[in-house]
């Protein structure tokens, strides 16, 4: 009876303890505004690169949410709170209150209920409802679902963009069926213009860098003149995909700054560099340049389908950023019936991305334009963008913008190698049947000895 009171008071001492702890963990998690974010991705706190821009601010900044700040999304309102800071003002201004407040941040287009106005006493910038969080439509519940909550970004480079004295200019060369894409979004913080130089007849002066894509028509005489002289004392970024079309005038350009893109596709071999079981769907390595460095220490990974190789004629003047590993090759023949190698097949490694850079002038060239399509990019988890941001700041010498990745509701996508996948099937369908399969028979072996 003495044992049984004995441990039965423990046990209620115990219970006692515990509660009793818990409620001051409580008390004190209040008291001193303790909280964690132990999601994956962070979805309820602003990343490091945010706070260090807010931490550096030297200057007044008013953020203005319009709406009510209850009826919020709770992650969206958390995340826009968490700007407050001593240059930093936040303040909920709901359109049915102040219904003239949004009037002298308007230009062309009326601003809505929901927008967010990030302003400094020089510029301001207006973030669309659409662009702080995004939806997909279920079409057989007839429901919305969140997919992606983009305050965090669209805020942060708002940021940058009103605390700058000038908006860097990008042109984008058209006129020749370029490949179309939502170019914007890759080039946050840097004004986009298109440029028909069949129309200008020049590239203009604040053309900061030269957008070149994919063209299915090969440039005139006249435009590669133009290009020529202007590759050759200014910036300029190219994305360029396997094409048939014969387009001498661009190939001979490009030469000229010592490299060329060759006429084939990268095949992977090693399980790690390729995924979904194909292929040709590269995720590269980083070389040991600063740029692909900064991106390999965030342990970003890249996913590029459909790669180009680039070869290289002036190995002084130009590095690699990207490159396949040493067991690919380039398929030369696309109608080929197998995909294995072939004696006309190149060698890898190959180059995927390289920098050029001489006294005057910056280049950067990259094998696909599948590294800027979205869901590519949302794919991978954000890499994609990032690497086209960090190579665009290093072509205009200065950090205008950071990509900051969508926080997500969503299920994370798992993105396996083929080598993990057959790890993962060879547990699961042998080793781990075979660890049941002996732990059986050991047990039944020790109630047959009992």
């Amino acid at each position: 009876m003495n044992k049984k009171i004995k441990y039965g008071t423990f046990s209620v001492l115990s219970i006692i303890f515990f509660i009793v702890t818990l409620v001051c963990i409580n008390l004190l998690a209040n008291k001193f505004d303790l909280k964690f974010d132990l999601t994956k991705d962070k979805l309820y706190t602003i990343c490091d690169e945010t706070k260090k821009i807010i931490n550096n601010l030297n200057e007044k900044i008013d953020i203005y949410f319009l709406a009510n700040e209850s009826d919020q999304n709770k992650i969206v309102a958390n995340l826009v709170n968490q700007y407050k800071s001593k240059n930093i003002k936040v303040e909920y201004k709901d359109l049915d209150k102040y219904p003239n407040f949004a009037d002298k941040y308007e230009t062309d287009e009326k601003i809505s209920s929901g927008s967010i106005i990030v302003a400094s006493e020089k510029k301001f910038k207006v973030i669309n409802p659409n662009d702080i969080v995004t939806y997909d439509y279920n079409y057989l519940t007839n429901k919305q679902k969140i997919n992606s909550i983009n305050v965090e970004s669209e805020i942060t480079n708002a940021i940058n963009f009103v605390t700058k004295n000038y908006t860097p200019i990008i042109y984008r060369l058209i006129g020749h069926n370029e490949l179309e894409f939502d170019y914007q979004k890759q080039f946050t913080n840097y004004k986009l213009k298109d440029l028909d130089l069949i129309i200008e007849q020049k590239i203009p002066d604040d053309c900061k860098i030269l957008l070149i894509t994919t063209p299915q028509r090969d440039w005139t005489t006249e435009e590669a003149s133009l290009i020529d002289k202007y590759l050759a004392s200014s910036s300029a970024i190219i994305f360029m995909d396997y094409t048939n079309k014969d387009l001498p005038n661009m190939t001979n350009v490009i030469k000229k700054y010592g490299f060329e893109f060759g006429n084939s596709i990268i095949i992977e071999k090693n399980n790690k560099n390729f995924t979904n079981n194909n292929n040709a769907c590269i995720i590269p390595n980083f070389t040991s340049n600063e740029l692909s460095q900064s991106l390999a220490e965030k342990k970003y990974r890249l996913l590029i389908p459909l790669c180009r190789n680039i070869f290289i004629n002036d190995a002084e003047k130009i590095e690699v950023l990207l490159e396949s590993s040493n067991v690919s090759y380039g398929k030369t023949n696309l109608n080929s019936t197998t995909i294995e190698k072939e004696s006309s097949d190149i060698n890898g490694p190959l180059n995927i991305a390289i920098f050029r850079q001489d006294d005057k002038s910056k280049i950067i060239a990259v094998g696909a334009t599948s590294i800027l399509d979205t869901k590519i990019n949302s794919y991978i988890g954000g890499g994609n963008f990032d690497f086209v941001m960090s190579a665009i700041n290093k072509l205009n010498g200065k950090e205008e913008a950071i990509y900051i990745p969508p926080k997500t509701h969503d299920t994370q996508k798992i993105i396996f190698t083929h080598r993990q996948t057959m790890l993962i099937s060879i547990a699961y369908l042998i080793i781990l049947p075979a660890i049941i399969f002996f732990i059986g028979i050991i047990v039944i072996r020790n109630r047959r000895n009992k």
